[in-house]
């Protein structure tokens, strides 16, 4: 009995153990809950990264899992570090950046994006896209500012402006004095500060009328346009001086009528089409402008049975819409292009396109090279010849001519004799890199590409660049490929493809950096 009291009267420190022991094991399950309720928010995935404007980009995503906000970050391409540049809540897939001066946007620059889920409870961030996805934002002209438009005669206007950034040509516009609509006067050059508009049946001047002048910056590598001074200058043109009073000749007896020769024909039909051939005159004179022809069909036509002939058949053909990796730019559908007479002795370079978004779409651009000569531009619907214009260049580029000088002299430094065409190719290449620096003097790879094609030329190979831009890696093949080199560089990188033997070599340089 004894023994049995001894046990009851332990019960109640053996239960006070068993239920700190309950409490104890109740506890480790709670514990396993907790952890079970961190929520860490997924990987974000972005979809896409585009220019929705100028110096706006576009950002989209797909929702991450438990994220209560997005964190989105961007850098320059090549840069180590991100820059964290907004916050949006979890609702949203996307967010557009625009440039600002904490946040800056620059023209011909490649940018990187990625984006970060983040949850507010768990205050846990997500893994990210460490690649990001970029884009290069184009270079867009700046807005052109006047100085004077001047009216000293009653048929001439000259236009004056200031050089603005990123502009590699310009367009002349005018207009009656309240009018609404522009009217095209003229392209010119990125290098010309000032044109004279003389009076013609596509921009016609009236004596004693008012006009209003504005000009405006037109990017070739981005196809981008600049702002333009909306109000401009008003100018009045002069009244026509009064003509002189003429002596009436003496009459002579009555011979027979010599037929006056009929003026040039505004418009040409052909197969059913008419079309209006203002800006294809008979002739052109290249100087220092840039000379545009154009044909404008009346209606609907297809772009490809515009054709041309230039020289004769006689220019030497560097590209055409059937060439392999022809990259045509923005708003460009069709392009060829082409040089008069030999390589070493270009006349002119030669670019004819379909771009339904200019304001002449099917165009001949002709640019003066190294030195005067003529010959003749025809152009055809479905192989009819509708014009030929004969054009006369009066003299050389001085740009072109300083470059080919500078190759000249780039070629007799580093060739020597014995030398096979790869050693001279890869003795271009080492010699601008170790004579030349990239900061200093400014030679980069857009310069390095041109000396590369220009030696490629002149022993005799084919050369086209290679740039390689928005939304294209090195590895995805030759990416954009432009043959006119004004409108080749624009941000990215360029290089030089030399087809030799068959096959394509892709060859790049640039001075060093110092």
């Amino acid at each position: 009995m004894k023994e049995n009291c001894r046990k009851v009267t332990s019960c109640p420190f053996y239960s006070l153990f068993l239920a700190l022991l309950a409490v104890l094991l109740m506890g480790i399950p709670a514990v396993s809950v907790q952890a079970a309720g961190v929520k860490t928010p997924g990987k974000v995935n972005i979809t896409s990264v585009k220019m929705t404007g100028n110096n706006k980009v576009t950002i989209n995503w797909k929702k991450a899992s438990n994220a209560t906000k997005y964190r989105i970050y961007y850098k320059q391409s090549g840069a180590r570090s991100w820059k964290a540049i907004a916050d949006v809540s979890s609702g949203k897939t996307s967010y557009t950046h625009t440039s600002n001066n904490r946040n800056p946007l620059a023209g011909g620059k490649k940018y990187v994006y990625t984006v970060r889920a983040y949850n507010k409870t768990s205050r846990k961030w997500g893994t990210y896209d460490k690649n990001g996805k970029g884009v290069t934002v184009p270079i867009v002209p700046g807005k052109v500012k006047l100085v004077s438009v001047k009216a000293n005669v009653y048929n001439k206007v000259t236009v004056t402006w200031n050089k603005t950034s990123n502009a590699s040509s310009y367009r002349i516009y005018y207009k009656k004095a309240n009018a609404k609509n522009w009217t095209r006067v003229t392209d010119v050059k990125g290098s010309l500060r000032s044109y004279v508009h003389k009076s013609s049946k596509s921009a016609a001047l009236i004596a004693g009328t008012q006009y209003v002048y504005t000009v405006r910056a037109y990017n070739s590598c981005s196809k981008k346009w600049g702002s333009y001074d909306a109000k401009g200058i008003t100018v009045k043109v002069p009244a026509k001086p009064a003509a002189k009073p003429t002596v009436p000749p003496t009459p002579q007896p009555t011979a027979t009528p010599i037929p006056t020769q009929a003026p040039s024909a505004n418009t040409v039909t052909a197969h059913g089409v008419t079309f209006d051939m203002s800006y294809f005159p008979e002739t052109a004179i290249v100087g220092d402008d840039m000379e545009c022809l154009s044909v404008i069909p009346k209606s609907t036509i297809k772009p490809t049975d515009i054709t041309y002939k230039i020289a004769n058949g006689n220019a030497q053909q560097l590209c055409s819409p059937a060439t392999p990796n022809l990259h045509l730019g923005y708003g460009t559908e069709y392009e060829s292009d082409y040089y008069v007479s030999d390589w070493k002795n270009m006349v002119a370079y030669i670019k004819t396109s379909y771009e339904p978004e200019m304001y002449l779409e099917h165009r001949v651009e002709i640019y003066n090279q190294l030195q005067a000569g003529t010959f003749p531009v025809s152009v055809y619907y479905k192989n009819t010849l509708l014009r030929t214009c004969q054009v006369t260049v009066t003299g050389a580029d001085s740009k072109v001519v300083k470059y080919r000088k500078w190759m000249n002299e780039l070629e007799q430094k580093a060739w020597t004799s014995g030398m096979t065409v790869m050693e001279k190719l890869t003795a271009i290449k080492k010699y601008i890199y170790d004579n030349y620096t990239y900061t200093t003097d400014g030679v980069m790879c857009n310069a390095g590409a041109q000396a590369l094609l220009y030696a490629a030329r002149d022993l005799g190979l084919t050369a086209r660049y290679r740039f390689v831009g928005p939304q294209y890696d090195y590895e995805k093949g030759y990416g954009d490929v432009y043959y006119h080199f004004g409108s080749a560089f624009c941000g990215g990188h360029v290089c030089t493809i030399i087809t030799m033997d068959g096959k394509d070599y892709i060859m790049e340089t640039q001075g060093h950096e110092g």
